[in-house]
């Protein structure tokens, strides 16, 4: 059963900001997530809401004595793991707030960001995108007329959560969430959100540039890290064809192969260690071949090769796969050039002499 721990929803006004917390296992990083805000949580009387899909009560030990320093902590442990979406989607919509900010169990948020992050709300946004990795740190409203601009460029950074802030609009459309699209959006609930939000929904967008958030250096490891091929390129790909209505050819294309881009998850080094560690294999390439071949910055036929390595092959050293890839690249971009170079001729040729 779930937790009566500050279960029940609290009444009274409503807070502007509440903080959220999705999290599983993670006992140790959400103590250091919220005493590293406490004089903040207590002098803006921001509540924080702890979602819980652990297997044990050692979140449940911590939050009990957190709430002794601030008692507008509440805790809900869900009967069963809900997984990723379902309990990145209660994070949105159980709080009792005007805006809501999900946070994963792995950041830390800039303390002093949060006094500016206050006054931003005063311009009443629907969603507000706050700073991670981009080199970007102005802070402005996205006019109309260039949000889908915005998105298609940006969109890949909004996949970390703690990246963005929904107001009341967003979370209206988050309670009211099909199955069906929360099987087209797996593993990027809240990137659906804000995608469906900002085009068909036309929500007001505001965008803060210096970082807000961070990632908690005491963090081991990624949950991702194990499924990268499925989620960064399956599931990835999957989202962003899902708003093939929304987004042009060219548009889903570079959306899709933007991720892997940005965050260089999918280069030779790492492609050649999940080879390695049996996170890239030949069952997974045939798996996921269409949803790689947009996904991954490198060419398909090197990577098929490299899935389909003997082991005693990809064990050798680093050094002679990385050669070979590396070699690939150049190899497809001599390609493309030539290319290029064969169209320009091409049309040189066709023009009046």
């Amino acid at each position: 059963m779930e937790s009566a721990l500050h279960l029940e929803t609290p009444s009274g006004p409503v807070p502007q900001l509440a903080i959220s917390i999705p999290t599983c296992n993670h006992p140790e990083l959400v103590d250091q997530f919220i005493r590293a805000i406490l004089p903040s949580l207590g002098r803006f009387q921001i509540p924080v809401y702890v979602t819980d899909n652990s297997d044990n009560d050692e979140t449940e030990r911590i939050v009990q004595n957190l709430i002794k320093e601030h008692s507008a902590i509440f805790y809900r442990r869900n009967a069963q793991n809900l997984r990723f979406d379902a309990n990145c989607a209660q994070a949105i919509t159980w709080p009792h707030a005007e805006y809501v900010w999900p946070v994963g169990d792995g950041m830390l948020i800039n303390e002093p960001m949060i006094e500016t992050i206050l006054n931003s709300l005063e311009k009443k946004p629907d969603l507000v995108f706050l700073n991670y990795r981009v080199p970007d740190l102005g802070q402005r409203v996205i006019e109309p007329s260039h949000q889908h601009e915005w998105i298609v460029s940006h969109a890949w950074h909004l996949t970390s959560l703690g990246a963005t802030i929904f107001g009341t609009k967003p979370r209206e459309v988050a309670r009211k969430a099909t199955t069906k699209e929360f099987g087209r959006w797996k593993n990027f609930f809240h990137l659906g959100l804000i995608l469906r939000c900002s085009t068909t929904e036309k929500a007001r967008c505001l965008w803060i540039g210096p970082h807000a958030v961070r990632g908690n250096p005491n963090k081991t490891g990624s949950g991702w890290v194990g499924i990268a091929i499925q989620v960064f390129a399956g599931d990835w790909a999957r989202l962003i064809l899902s708003f093939s209505d929304v987004f042009s050819p060219n548009e889903t294309q570079d959306l899709i192969r933007s991720h892997g881009v940005k965050t260089r998850i999918f280069g030779w080094r790492d492609l050649l260690q999940f080879r390695k560690d049996g996170r890239f294999s030949k069952p997974i390439f045939d798996a996921y071949q269409t949803e790689i071949k947009l996904a991954v910055p490198l060419p398909i036929r090197w990577l098929q090769l490299l899935a389909e390595a003997p082991d005693a092959r990809v064990h050798w050293p680093s050094m002679g796969w990385g050669l070979m890839l590396r070699l690939c690249w150049l190899l497809e971009k001599a390609q493309q050039l030539g290319q290029l170079f064969v169209k320009k001729s091409a049309q040189s040729d066709s023009l009046p002499k």
